[in-house]
Parts: structure tokens; sequence; C-alpha cells
């Protein structure tokens, strides 16, 4: 989805955590998402429930006001706190966006010595083109599990 050279940040959609439903709206579309890290020569992947299938939708909203131009949160936050994701540079006119993900909790990569609630951040500058090709990918991610 997101990747350099030295940095790759993946996120993949298995299923829903409870395939056959749940009782809460919330239950229902809870993700379980594979989350697969490389920083440097490190590489890392696990497997848990991260995002809500409109939190995918919000994803895609923030990466497109963010090529678009249009004023956005620099951070956007999940209702599960594993995972938020920071705008730290924005130069639409040099084709630079720096995206900064923080990973804490069951997302921590396994060398990381700090405490759990002190986030892992992993560093990626793309082009709008990598942006989009990430909205594509998002987009294709939620055609395969919608908001039910």
């Amino acid at each position: 989805m997101f990747h350099t050279t030295q940095a790759t940040f993946n996120l993949e959609v298995i299923n829903y955590e409870s395939p056959r439903g749940g009782q809460t709206r919330e239950d229902r579309n809870l993700l379980l998402t594979c989350l697969q890290l490389v920083d440097k020569n490190r590489r890392w992947e696990t497997i848990t429930p991260m995002l809500h299938t409109w939190e995918i939708q919000h994803f895609v909203s923030w990466l497109n006001n963010i090529i678009d131009g249009h004023e956005t949160p620099h951070q956007l936050t999940f209702s599960e706190p594993c995972l938020a994701i920071q705008l730290t540079e924005a130069n639409p006119q040099k084709d630079v966006f720096c995206l900064s993900f923080l990973l804490s909790y069951e997302a921590t990569p396994p060398w990381w010595m700090m405490p759990l609630d002190n986030p892992y951040r992993l560093s990626i500058e793309c082009s709008r083109h990598a942006l989009r090709d990430a909205i594509n990918h998002l987009t294709s991610q939620l055609n395969r599990f919608p908001i039910r």
C-alpha cells in the first residue's frame, strides 16, 4: 500500500472479525486485518481486528482530501487505539507527502521496547500517485467487505 526502498506499510483485510455478523453495528463491521511492516531490514506481520468498514471509507476520504489540497486534520485516528496516521508533510507543488503510521498495543512490532502506549512510528514519504494507489487498494478492500 505505502512503500519506499526502506519502508513498507500495508493493510490487507482478511475477513470480518465476526463473519456471521454480530449483535451491534460495531461487531458486524469490525475487520480482521493483516498489517505488514518493513522498516529498513526489519520485517513484521500481525493479524488483528483494527479497523471498522466505515473507517476504511474515512481513510479513503482523508487521503483524497490530502491529494486535492483540502483542509484535513493532520492526524487520523480509529476506534481501535492500535493505529493512528499523521500527515507530517504536504507539499503538492513538489509532489511530496509524508505519512507517519503510529502503531501501539497489539500492532507494535516486537523490536519496539518502549511501553505499549508509546507508539512506534514508521514514516513514509510518498507521491500523489502513491496516495492514489493506496486509495484504490483501500477501495477494493471495502468493496470486498462492505458496511453491513
